[in-house]
Parts: structure tokens; C-alpha cells; sequence
């Protein structure tokens, strides 16, 4: 999400283009970690690799044998090979709404802001990014849940030979990406004049303000409300949960008004920044949909079940845990409730 193996912001778009028209692939031995896709660009050969994307940013940080190395048509043509359709519309859509329909509104709110992290960084496309596309379904599931561990250069490659192939060829995918890693290799049409485009950190407060959502940071958690008034709250990176009493849920604005006003008597008692934080504590969802795992009640159950050594743990390890509770929670509800076919229908 930090990339910047191309601080400058330089795009150089006709040798991109060079290089991407003139691309071939060779699977070697052992693919996908042995594949390489190579371009020439006035006459020199470019190959990108894994060792070449590693050379451009810590990609994929963990042992080659962590990741997932799935096959390319099971990514975007066979998804039910990587994991049950019915657990991923599950983790993904909001089924109250009825049958699975294709379309970023019936995603799960937090769902959402991945998907526009997705189609700009994960596997940049262009088109309608209202409706989703199928291989899109379980990198959002495997983000999400840990389930599936896509390694990141290997979704590369193939995406860019996917874009490669594509009928009219109308997309060229990570051209940032595509252009320091030329620049590396030192495969440049000569004198060409480069784009620039300052690189841009993916930051929350840009996605919300761009897609109209309310965002708000406090000291250790950040808030999100959509267009139904559904409320997100999302613990900060490496931050924790203050105690009970502490100011955790206000922003710097509502402490100081706060201060201020106990200096002016206006607020009484020693209990007082209690029932002032009480009364800017978002409130628990009341829609005519249920979130699923994000709700107040949910992360309530969460919460609960955490063993004493839980923090002590490792975030990786707190994440895992508390996503395998979610799952237990929703098997008991789903067992409660009356299940129902719910159909895709491909937009």
C-alpha cells in the first residue's frame, strides 16, 4: 500500500507501451515463481520477474512457501476453484438484500473500501467500477480473510499478461509500477520526456472524501459513515484499544471543547468526560440490513472470547484469531436462521 519505487512520479508511457506490445512469457521450470515476462523496449531486453519486482519494493515479505500460487484461469475464469462461491458471497455481500448481484452497493461496507483499493492498486482496471468484476471476488475475499494468500507479484504478471492478451488491448495495468521498473532495467526509448505524477499514498480520508463517505480520525480508531448512515469503525495499525474511561473515541476538536467547558463550569462532576464521551460514541447500527461481522453486537461477541495471553500476540496473530470468532458467530447465526438460494446475477 506504501509502494514508492518511483518517488519522481515519472511515467514514461511510450516505452511502457514498447515494452507491453512486444511482451512474451516464459514459464521456465517451476512457474509461477520461475515465469517471466519479457519486452523489448528500442531494442533491449526488460524482464520482469519476482526478482525484479522484488528489487523495485519489498513485495510479498513473507517465505515463498506462505503464499497461494493459483493458476491463471482459476483466478479469472474458475474462482469456485479457490474457494467455495458461497462462503465468499457470505464474507463479501450483504445477502439480506436478497440474491448476489455483481455490484459494489451490495458489498459489505467495509468490503467496499477495499474494492476501490483493489481496481487502483491490487489489479488496476478501468470501466464501470460500480460492477464488479469475477476475479476481483476472491482477492477481495482472500484481503479480507486471510484465506487464500495471493502473492502480489505474482497477481502482477498475471495481470499484466492478461492485459496483454485482451482483446483491443484497451487497458494497460500498473504503468507506475511498469515504469520504475524500466527505469531500473534501464530500458528507455531514448530522449523520451516522461509524465509526471507525483506518487500518491492510499490513504483513507482521500477514498472517502472521493466516494463521499464521512470520515473521521480519532487517537487510535478510524470512523467511516456511508450514504444509509451505516457506521465503520476500524482500529488504527498498530494501535490499541485505550481503557475504559479514557478519551479514545473523540477527535482533538471534541477533547479540547470539551476541556474548555469543564474550565468554564459548564460541565460538572468528575464523571463528566464519561458521559461526554458517551455521548459522542457512534451508536450501534440500526438498518434495515445486518453487517455481518462489523457490527456493534458482533465485535461485542469478539471482544468476549479473547483469551487472557490475546495481548500479547503479534497483530498478525490477533487478526487471525478474531477472524476465526467471526466465522464461528456467523455458522451459529446462519444455523438460526432459515436459509434461502441466493442466485448470482452477472451485471
Amino acid at each position: 500500500m506504501e509502494f514508492q519505487g518511483n518517488k519522481k512520479g515519472d511515467i514514461y508511457l511510450n516505452s511502457v507501451l514498447e515494452w507491453m506490445s512486444t511482451l512474451t512469457k516464459d514459464d521456465a521450470p517451476t512457474p509461477p515463481k520461475t515465469t517471466t515476462l519479457t519486452g523489448m523496449v528500442n531494442g533491449k531486453p526488460a524482464t520482469m520477474s519476482f526478482a525484479t519486482l522484488r528489487q523495485l519494493a519489498p513485495f510479498d515479505s513473507k517465505a515463498d512457501k506462505f503464499y497461494n500460487y493459483v493458476k491463471e484461469n482459476d483466478l479469472f475464469l474458475h474462482q469456485k476453484n479457490l474457494a467455495s462461491e458461497s462462503v465468499m458471497h457470505r464474507e463479501l455481500f450483504m445477502l439480506e438484500k436478497g440474491e448476489v448481484i455483481m455490484r459494489r452497493d451490495h458489498l459489505k461496507p467495509l468490503v467496499q473500501l477495499l474494492f476501490s483499493f483493489v481496481t487502483t492498486n491490487v489489479s488496476p482496471r478501468t470501466g464501470d467500477k460500480s460492477i464488479l468484476m469475477l476475479w476481483e471476488i476472491p482477492v477481495l475475499y482472500a484481503i479480507l480473510t486471510g484465506e487464500i494468500k495471493f502473492s502480489f507479484r505474482h497477481l502482477v504478471l498475471m495481470n499484466v499478461w492478461r492485459c496483454r492478451n485482451q482483446k483491443g488491448k484497451k487497458l494497460t495495468p500498473h504503468v507506475r509500477l511498469i515504469s520504475g521498473f524500466l527505469e531500473k532495467q534501464q530500458a528507455l526509448l531514448p530522449k523520451e520526456k516522461p509524465y509526471n505524477r507525483p506518487h500518491v499514498v492510499y490513504r483513507l480520508r482521500e477514498v472517502c472524501l472521493h466516494e463521499n463517505h464521512l470520515y473521521k480520525q480519532t487517537k487510535v480508531w478510524h470512523k467511516v459513515e456511508f450514504s444509509d448512515k451505516a457506521k465503520l469503525k476500524i482500529l488504527q495499525w498498530g494501535k490499541e484499544k485505550l481503557s475504559q474511561g479514557e478519551m479514545d473515541d473523540l477527535d482533538s476538536s471534541d477533547e479540547e471543547l470539551i476541556r474548555k467547558k469543564r474550565a468554564a463550569g459548564e460541565l460538572g462532576g468528575e464523571r463528566s468526560s464519561v458521559r461526554a464521551e458517551e455521548m459522542v460514541q457512534y451508536e450501534p447500527r440500526h438498518s434495515v440490513y445486518s453487517w455481518g461481522v462489523f457490527d456493534d453486537e458482533m465485535q461485542a461477541r469478539v471482544d468476549s472470547s479473547r483469551p487472557p495471553e490475546y495481548a500479547g500476540w503479534e497483530m498478525w496473530q490477533k487478526s487471525i484469531y478474531d477472524q476465526g470468532t467471526r466465522q464461528d458467530v456467523n455458522r451459529e447465526q446462519q444455523q438460526r436462521t432459515p436459509s434461502t438460494h441466493h442466485a448470482v446475477v452477472l451485471c
